[in-house]
C-alpha cells in the first residue's frame, strides 16, 4: 500500500483531458480479461465519499507524496477516474496489466515540473526519462514506466511492452472494449450506475483461483459494483454461468454459503444484518446477489477494523525508553 500511494500520486497528476469519470471502453484493450474501474467523480459526490474524505483524505491533507510540493487533498480532488486492466492472470511483474488515470488538465504542468526537477536532482532520485519521442515516458520509483501522451492520459506499467501495447489502444492502433462484440456483459450500463466495478472473464480455467474461492470456477464471469441507493451502501455480485444447470449449482452454493455465515456469526451483529439483507436471484445464466448497508454504519464498521494509530513520537530530549521512577505507595 505504501507503493501504491506515490504511484497514484504520480499518475494522476500527468492525466489529463478527458473529462469525467465514466468508463471508457475505448480506452481499454480488447484483449482484456479482467477490469477495474473507479468513478472519483461519482465517488466524490456520494455520502460514502463525503465521509471517506473526511475520515482518511483529510486528516493526510499536509502530506507531499514523494517530496512532491503538492497536497494529498489537492491530488484527490483532481482525480476523475482510475482504470486498472490486464490481458492475463499470471502474477509475474510482466504480466500484472496496466493502469490508466484521467485528472485535472492543470495539474499536469505541476507534475511534469516536479519530475523535471526530480530527475535534475540526480543521486538518490527515483525519476528518469528513458524516452522522449513520440511522446515521453518515465522511469518511476525503479520499477514503473509511466507515457505521458498528447491527449493528457498517463499509462503506467511494470511492463514497458505492455505500456506501449496500451499506448497503441488510446491512439487507435488497436482495437478497444468497444469493438469487441462479446465478453463483459453489462459492462457500460453497470459501470454508470456505480461509482466501483471490477469484472472478469477466463479466470474459471486460471490457476489463481484459491481453494476458498473454487465455487468461482462455475462461473466463466464475474462481475462485481459498489454504489449507493438512498444512503444505503449497494453492493452487487454478478456471476454468469455456462448453463441453467451451472446456475443452479452456483445459486445452491451462493445461499449455503450466506446460511453457514449466518449460523457462525450470530454475536456479530454487523456481519448478520449485512446477511439478513442480502438477495440473491437468478435470469437466464446469471446468479445475482444484492446487498446493501446504511452507510454511517458501515463506516463504523470499517474504523472499527482499521488498526489504531501509531502513537505520537516523544517530545524532543525525552527518552522513551527511561525507565519511569518508582513512586512511594505509602
Amino acid at each position: 500500500m505504501k507503493t501504491l500511494i506515490p504511484v497514484l500520486a504520480i499518475t494522476s497528476l500527468l492525466a489529463g483531458t478527458l473529462a469525467g469519470g465514466s468508463l471508457r471502453p475505448e480506452t481499454v484493450s480488447e484483449q482484456a480479461k479482467w477490469l477495474v474501474h473507479l468513478n472519483l467523480d461519482a465517488f466524490r459526490g456520494s455520502e460514502t465519499g463525503a465521509l471517506f474524505f473526511d475520515s482518511i483524505i483529510k486528516p493526510k491533507a499536509a502530506e507531499t507524496p514523494m517530496g512532491f510540493r503538492i497536497k494529498t487533498e489537492d491530488i484527490y480532488a483532481g482525480i476523475h477516474a482510475v482504470t486498472a486492466y490486464g490481458n492475463s492472470y499470471q502474477m509475474s511483474g510482466e504480466s500484472i496489466g496496466v493502469l490508466l488515470v484521467r485528472t485535472e488538465p492543470n495539474l499536469r504542468s505541476i507534475l511534469e515540473a516536479a519530475l523535471i526537477q526530480q530527475e535534475a536532482a540526480g543521486g538518490g532520485s527515483q525519476v528518469r526519462t528513458v524516452q522522449s519521442e513520440p511522446y515521453p515516458v518515465y522511469s518511476v520509483a525503479g520499477g514503473l514506466f509511466g507515457a505521458v501522451l498528447p491527449r493528457n492520459i498517463v499509462v503506467i506499467s511494470k511492463s514497458l511492452d505492455q505500456l506501449i501495447a496500451a499506448v497503441d489502444v488510446l491512439e487507435d492502433r488497436i482495437p478497444g472494449l468497444d469493438e469487441r462484440t462479446n465478453g463483459f456483459p453489462g459492462l457500460k450500463q453497470t459501470a454508470d450506475s456505480f461509482f466501483f466495478l471490477a469484472t472478469a472473464e477466463g479466470f474459471n480455467e486460471s490457476a489463481v483461483i484459491p481453494p476458498q474461492a473454487r465455487v468461482l470456477q462455475l462461473a466463466e464471469t464475474a462481475r462485481i459494483a459498489l454504489g449507493e441507493e438512498n444512503s444505503q451502501l449497494a453492493l452487487r455480485l454478478t456471476l454468469q454461468a455456462r448453463n441453467e444447470t451451472t446456475r443452479n449449482q452456483l445459486q445452491k452454493i451462493v445461499e449455503g454459503l450466506l446460511a453457514l455465515v449466518s449460523l457462525g456469526q450470530i454475536d456479530n451483529q454487523d456481519l448478520s444484518a449485512i446477511v439478513s439483507n442480502t438477495i440473491v436471484k437468478s435470469d437466464g445464466n446469471d446468479v445475482s446477489v444484492a446487498l446493501s448497508y446504511p452507510i454511517d454504519r458501515a463506516f463504523r464498521m470499517l474504523e472499527r477494523s482499521m488498526p489504531p494509530p501509531p502513537p505520537p513520537p516523544p517530545p524532543p530530549g525525552v527518552d522513551i525508553e527511561d525507565e519511569v521512577p518508582e513512586t512511594d505507595a505509602s
